[in-house]
Order: structure tokens, then sequence, then C-alpha cells
């Protein structure tokens, strides 16, 4: 694996998108600058500019800016990509939204966050929404003790170095408590801090990491996923044994979806049964994804699955041809 490294943290971390995407964002929702004709059943395509004016509907060789806005409105929330909206892209984006209704008629609520490594992409569905992390909270957390323990010199890899194969290969539950329990969160917040992860539905991240099982939101863990990603890039000792253990984990719809097509690394998580109102059911992979050609993206996809991961995989499926249209 070769991921780019990338500056970190609020002070440091390159925006994803342009500064104002926000701002565009709603007044692109709200004029609704162009409706383009598609059998899209549940929504309507809607394109806006970067500054707001209208986009025509391009001709599929035409040069195009990068920075459009594609919105498709479904009932509970918008699915929005930033990209060209050439008629690959509008089918692609109509394939997605195939598979969240599908998903929505087997009883399944799902978001999700989709960022191009150089930051020049973006593809979000209920990316806000909070979902119960499961295990695929422990990826984060592992990166964390290594980077920020391991390799500051203050915690040997042989002390945690077994547990750590056994928590991104196999999922263990007592091997990732025996960590939590053993060398705290203190750290696991700070470096989320570092990574300029969002507080979500908790007061701080302090709160945050100190659940060993979090809820989060898709883009929470995108965040977290692009420190990943940085880390990974230091190329130590520890960073390396990562890499290798995400790439060769045993449970991943992602790495089942896209197989021998793009390299990926990733920690799933699930949970079957609703325990209470911050532990209910979930389905959800987390990590990044290389094509042949060098591009690649940070994915996060959380769902309300009770623990069936092979639901996902034509999502994803079609959020990776959505990420190639664009």
């Amino acid at each position: 694996m070769e991921p780019r490294p990338r500056p970190r943290g609020p002070k440091g971390r390159e925006p994803l998108l342009p500064y104002n995407f926000l701002e565009v964002s709603l007044v692109t929702l709200s004029i609704a600058a162009l409706s383009l004709a598609w059998p899209l059943g549940l929504g309507e395509l809607v394109v806006g500019t970067h500054d707001g004016t209208e986009a025509a509907a391009a001709d599929p060789d035409e040069s195009l800016p990068s920075d459009e806005l594609l919105s498709l409105e479904l009932p509970d929330a918008s699915l929005t990509a930033l990209g060209h909206p050439r008629p690959q892209a509008i089918a692609c984006m109509s394939a997605v939204q195939e598979e969240i209704v599908r998903l929505a008629a087997q009883g399944v609520d799902v978001g999700f966050c989709l960022r191009d490594l150089d930051g020049n992409e973006f593809v979000a569905y209920q990316a806000n929404r909070d979902f119960y992390t499961a295990s695929s909270i422990k990826g984060p957390y592992v990166a964390s003790l290594l980077e920020r323990r391991v390799d500051e010199g203050d915690l040997p890899l042989g002390d945690v170095a077994s547990r750590v194969r056994s928590i991104v290969l196999y999922s263990d539950n007592d091997a990732y408590a025996s960590l939590v329990d053993q060398y705290g969160e203190e750290g696991f917040a700070g470096w989320l801090e570092e990574a300029g992860v969002d507080t979500g539905v908790y007061d701080d991240l302090g709160a945050y990491a100190e659940t060993k099982y979090p809820r989060s939101t898709p883009s929470q863990l995108a965040d977290e996923w692009e420190g990943i990603h940085a880390y990974l890039g230091h190329r130590t000792k520890a960073s390396e044994l990562l890499a290798g253990l995400f790439e060769e984990r045993e449970t991943s719809p992602i790495r089942d979806a896209l197989g021998s097509d793009a390299r990926s690394w990733s920690k799933a998580g699930w949970f079957p049964t609703r325990e209470s109102d911050l532990v209910t059911p979930a389905a959800n992979d987390a990590g990044i994804v290389l094509h042949r050609d060098g591009s690649g993206y940070v994915l996060a996809v959380m769902s309300t699955s009770p623990a069936d991961l092979d639901v996902l995989e034509g999502l994803i499926r079609a959020l990776d041809e959505l990420s190639l249209c664009l």
C-alpha cells in the first residue's frame, strides 16, 4: 500500500470541498437551479454551479467545472455529489438511489460519506445522522494507539501487536476491551481532535472517546479514516503492520463488493439486536479504496441492518461506480 500523506487536523488539513460549499449547497437546494429529465422515481436531479448560477445539460465530452453540485431529493434526505452533470454521472446517481430504495424496502436505513483522497469529490446521504458504530470504531482506536503511543516511544509495539492483530483481522471484542481498559481513551480523544472529527451527538470528543462503542455519523467515520490514511503514510513499523492488517481483514463488505477491481483497507462493524436507544442494530464498513489508476477515496457506510453486511454490497458497488463517473 502506498497511501498519499495529507496534512492533519484543523490547522493544517486541506479542505475536501470549497470553503463555501455549505452555503452553495443551501442556495442550490433552495432555488433548484435546474431539473434534468431522468427516470429517477422518488426524486429529481437538481444541478447548480459553485457560484449559484444555472448549469446547462452537458455534452459528455464537454469540459466542465469540477465543482458542480448534483442533488437528488429523496423522501428523507438529499443524495448529493460534487462533480460533472454528464449523463453517465446522472445514471450512476440513479443507481445509488435504487440501492437506497432497495434497502429501505427491507427496513434498513443507511447513511454514507465518500470523499476523494485529493479532496475533489464528495458524495453523501444522511452523512450527519448518527448510527451505532459497533466494531467499526475499533479501527480508529487502534490507529490512535499506535500513532500516539507506539510511534511516540511510550509503548513497545510488541506489547500490543497480537491484540491489534486480533482486533483488526477478527474483530476480537476481548482484545479490544483489553486495550481500552489498559490504555484508556484520552489518547484517542486527542487523536480525534487532531483529525478534525466533529463531536456528533456527544457534548465533546472526550465523551465520544470514552464510550467503547459510541454512536457516530458517517461523516465522523470518514474524518477518522482520513486520519488513518494520513497515518498509514508515515511508513513506521507500526503503521505498516496496521496497513497490512486492514487489507487482510476477515470481514468487509467493501472488499467483497469491489473484489479485484480495487485494493481496500477497512474495519467493519455489526450488531444484530436493539439493546437500548444507544445500542441498535448495525452493519457498517469504513475505510480506504484505491483503484489501479491511482485514484481512490475514503468511504464510510453505516446502516441499521441487523448484522447483515451482505446487504451493503450493492450500494458500495454503486458508490464506487459513481466515484468514477464524477
